[in-house]
């Protein structure tokens, strides 16, 4: 009888033992369905990517646009001018007085605080030196021109500042906003121009957006510019990691250039 209760609680102790095992695989066997079940269900990364990887709207004008030698031309003779008058890095400005001819010439992409310094003394008639080392042809500087270049502000501002730029230089991304500030502080003063230098050697996309941003032009006239080349500024990530023909194209019809 002893041996019979004996042999009755080692089972009890076995079935105890069988029981916590079995809900310890089941639990494991939902963990793993669940985790499997996520794992084939599209994650938020997952789901970005495919997104990104959605076919843009044809844009058949905007593409012909990005293909035609015309506006490579376009950019090629910008960047031509640009080095004949001594630029070798980008972002490059200068600051023209229509009236007398006088220029200073910003190299880099200066703090505001500097470039609004010197722009003051500048239209007080002090004359702005460039920094030691730098050489510039200030005569081979083409004249701005509200009917010919990619203008923005008042049309008949006495200053123009020229800003020569990269749309993959990352410096050329940090200064792009100060033109638009020298415009708020001076008002009607100062104009802004932008002319194209891709670096190609080393940004081997910017001639293409460079282009495209003459498309814009082509397609929505000079708002349609200025739109186009501050969203590229926007967007970004520079040196040769930023924009694909697709992207250039989507961002066209995002401003509706068609």
């Amino acid at each position: 009888m002893a041996d019979s209760k004996k042999y009755q609680n080692k089972l009890g102790g076995l079935d105890l033992i069988l029981i916590l095992l079995i809900a310890v695989f089941s639990l494991g066997g939902i963990y793993f369905f669940a985790k499997n079940q996520s794992f084939n269900q599209p994650t938020s990364t997952n789901k970005s990517k495919q997104k990104s990887n959605q076919k843009v709207v044809a844009n058949p004008k905007f593409e012909e646009c990005l293909s035609s030698d015309k506006y490579g031309q376009i950019v090629d003779k910008s960047s031509q001018l640009a080095q004949d008058a001594g630029v070798r890095a980008t972002p490059t400005s200068v600051v023209y007085d229509l009236k007398t001819g006088r220029k200073f010439v910003i190299i880099g992409a200066q703090p505001y605080e500097k470039v609004k310094s010197n722009f003051s003394k500048f239209i007080k008639g002090a004359k702005i030196d460039l920094p030691k080392g730098q050489t510039f042809n200030l005569s081979k500087v083409v004249r701005p021109d509200s009917t010919k270049d990619h203008w923005y502000g008042n049309k008949k501002a006495r200053y123009v500042i020229i800003e020569y730029s990269d749309f993959e230089c990352p410096y050329c991304r940090r200064f792009h906003s100060e033109p638009q500030q020298l415009l708020t502080d001076f008002k009607d003063k100062i104009a802004w121009v932008y002319r194209h230098v891709p670096l190609t050697s080393i940004h081997p996309n910017s001639r293409m957006e460079a282009i495209a941003s003459e498309c814009a032009a082509k397609l929505g006239g000079n708002d349609g510019f200025w739109k186009y080349t501050n969203k590229l500024f926007e967007k970004t990530k520079s040196n040769g990691r930023s924009f694909t023909k697709e992207d250039l194209i989507g961002i066209a019809n995002q401003f509706k250039l068609k």
